[in-house]
């Protein structure tokens, strides 16, 4: 996948991050998307999923020293200039973040059913980044049974959660700039804050 390639590196980052954010995700929630307009601002990081398996090995082959013991390669790359590095997590890479994040954001979905059918046309296609049915269309059964998976992964990433701010797929749909804004203001950093960038 482009996005953990180069072009979508920071300058790279000399210290360890100033702030940690993690984006606890339901698949299909748009957290992609988020994670894009993140990026943009240049403030929030990029928060991928940097730390799953197939992540590790696809970033591994660029950044030949990365462990789960080591790793500043990605922290350095993938940290903003004002010193935020964020990561994507949810329940299925298991207990806790391999990072403790200082901030949390959930981001999850209110239409179910789409989202369920969503997951199972990108669960069919392997395609994670694309929006829209890629020619396959879901049975009911096929449905039901991704938002019972859905429902046990939002169950059980709520529960790795306390504090936190909340967001929808919807909203951010809707008002991406609004969304951005509430995570600025959440993680205490503001466009007037950089003088470094």
């Amino acid at each position: 996948m482009e996005i953990y390639n180069e072009e979508f590196d920071f300058e790279g980052y000399e210290y360890p991050p100033k702030k940690i954010v993690c984006v606890y995700f339901v698949p299909r929630s748009g957290s992609n998307f988020l994670a894009d307009e993140m990026r943009k601002t240049g403030l929030l990081g990029y928060p991928l999923e940097y730390f799953s398996g197939g992540n590790m090995a696809r970033l591994r082959k660029r950044m030949p020293n990365i462990t789960r013991g080591l790793l500043w390669p990605i922290i350095e790359k993938r940290t903003s200039p004002n010193g935020v590095f964020s990561f994507k997590w949810n329940s299925n890479y298991g207990g806790p973040t391999i990072i403790s994040p200082d901030y949390k954001i959930f981001i999850d979905r209110k239409d179910l059913d789409a989202q369920a059918k969503s997951f199972v046309i990108a669960e069919k296609t392997g395609d994670w980044l694309k929006v829209g049915n890629a020619g396959y269309g879901p049975s009911k059964g096929e449905i039901e049974y991704a938002k019972q998976r859905l429902s046990d992964m939002r169950l059980s990433t709520l529960k790795m959660l306390n504090e936190y701010r909340a967001f929808y797929f919807e909203d951010l749909i809707e008002d991406s700039e609004g969304v951005i804004s509430n995570i600025l203001e959440y993680i205490d950093e503001g466009y007037e804050d950089t003088d470094n960038s």
